[in-house]
């Protein structure tokens, strides 16, 4: 028959291995020494023991152990009970140094389910259903031997500091992971047992701190990373090292290999190494990148700029500016104006223009010869800053010149920057002009000469510098060949 329970009382040990007719049979036959409702029969061998049947439930037990109280007890065996919980207070007012509760269905246990042992320092819950490590252990200072092989624990959760503990014994459980600095509360642990879990990572940190720690069972685990797990533990044994393997993964120096092929230099690498491999390699690759980005922006500088500020991205915060986007520039001002106005635009307009420092460039004295009017015009507007239109009824009758307003036009609305100024003169009003040039008035503001402060509102249009003027030589001579009519 299974054991149901053994108690250990100074000498007196009840044990469930027979019931009362085999007890007979052997001629053990005798009586118990205090009354239990579960004891069969009492023997004799080195000491008196008393044999106990196993059909006892953890009720029946509770009731029985309360009568033990003052007794002192080495050992309390609790084998094959029904309990599927340990609850609050169930050995209280026991002297006892070791206990063992196994085989069986306990899940849990309570916060104060091990309050009172005060002199306990075994604890073996093996073979039970525990999905956690158990509660309560607060409760027994004095521990020294912990084992909970043969569960279903999946991590450390519940582990208090226990300071006294030497012995801690996890086989067999469902632990994946050994991560975190675990241990570092266990000043005295000196063995730990982890075999036939399920671990494939242990931690840099897991054992540091447990500087006492002589003996690792790690067998029958599928390990990914010991990168300096075991550093600092000079005089560790591993058992069964030679049957535990390193799982196939990034690291070189363990990927796939026994531990007992595996050095102190590939289990607990110098920290001038670790430095290296941590910091070394990040580094190179961040300078790598960097210089690649610097070298794409210094060949690609203006491209970027362009395509940044006509998105407006970083133009709310100036970081880009329109003399970054312009600084290729040729010209500041294209002076578009019917040939037929020419004599006004050069007497009225252009000198005061270029005495404030600003680079005008004209059709008549800028336009290179043997080339199409429409390729040059696209080539001026695009080498300057703005575009300013000398609107009068000669430009509006002018079939070039309402084409110039259109490549302007289009122009600023690639950049994204708006480059074309309006001067009207004479009695031009929008109504009367192209439609597309008749929208453009009507939505943006535009300049009447000879209207008040003209000229302070003209030079606000054009573009600035960085408040730095520029005054390009005039290489051109003022009476050129001939300009096609426009």
């Amino acid at each position: 028959m299974r054991t149901a329970a053994q108690l250990t009382l100074a000498g007196l040990v009840l044990i469930a291995a027979l019931n009362r007719s085999q007890c007979e049979a052997a001629e053990l036959g005798g009586h118990c020494p205090i009354s239990l409702d579960w004891c069969a029969c009492m023997v004799v061998r080195r000491g008196p023991r008393v044999l106990c049947n196993a059909t006892a439930d953890g009720d029946a037990v509770s009731d029985d152990l309360s009568r033990l109280a003052g007794f002192a007890m080495d050992s309390l065996i609790l084998d094959g009970v029904n309990l599927t919980t340990l609850p609050r207070h169930y050995f209280v007012n026991l002297t006892v140094k070791a206990l063992v509760v196994r085989n069986t269905p306990m899940q849990s246990t309570e916060e104060d389910s091990f309050e009172g042992l005060t002199h306990l320092t075994t604890l073996d819950m093996s073979h039970n259903r525990l999905g956690a490590i158990p509660r309560g252990l607060t409760a027994v200072p004095t521990l020294k031997i912990l084992r909970l092989p043969d569960n279903y624990i999946a991590d450390f959760k519940n582990l208090p500091p226990l300071e006294n503990l030497t012995d801690l014994d996890l086989s067999k459980n469902l632990i994946e992971k050994l991560d975190g600095n675990v241990l570092k509360d266990f000043p005295k642990l000196k063995r730990v047992w982890l075999a036939n879990n399920l671990i494939i990572f242990l931690s840099t940190s897991f054992f540091k701190g447990a500087k006492n720690v002589t003996f690792v069972d790690l067998h029958n685990n599928m390990l990914t990373n010991v990168y300096t797990a075991f550093q600092g533990l000079r005089h560790l044994t591993i058992r069964d090292y030679n049957e535990t393997l390193c799982e196939q993964g990034q690291n070189l120096l363990t990927s796939g290999k026994k531990f007992i092929d595996l050095g102190e230099k590939d289990l607990c690498p110098s920290r001038k190494v670790f430095i290296i491999l941590a910091y070394g390699v990040p580094s190179l690759v961040l300078m790598v990148t960097a210089m690649a980005a610097v070298t794409a922006y210094l060949k690609y500088k203006h491209e970027i700029r362009v395509w940044l500020y006509a998105r407006g991205i970083c133009r709310s915060l100036q970081c880009i500016k329109e003399d970054d986007v312009d600084e290729d520039k040729d010209f500041d001002v294209f002076l578009s104006f019917s040939s037929k106005d020419r004599e006004w635009a050069y007497s009225e307009l252009l000198p005061k223009v270029e005495a404030n420092g600003f680079s005008v460039c004209t059709y008549d004295r800028n336009f290179k010869g043997g080339f199409l009017i429409q390729d040059i015009v696209q080539e001026v507007v695009c080498c300057s800053r703005r575009t300013l239109l000398v609107v009068t009824q000669n430009y509006v009758e002018s079939e070039w010149c309402r084409w110039e307003f259109r490549v302007a036009q289009h122009r600023a609305l690639e950049d994204n920057i708006n480059r074309l100024i309006v001067v009207v003169v004479g009695d031009v009003r929008p109504e009367g002009v192209d439609e597309e040039l008749q929208r453009y008035m009507q939505e943006t503001n535009y300049v009447r000469w000879g209207e008040a402060h003209f000229w302070d509102k003209l030079l606000y249009s054009l573009p600035k510098r960085d408040a730095r003027t520029r005054v390009i030589p005039n290489m051109h001579p003022l009476t050129p060949a001939a300009p096609p009519a426009i």
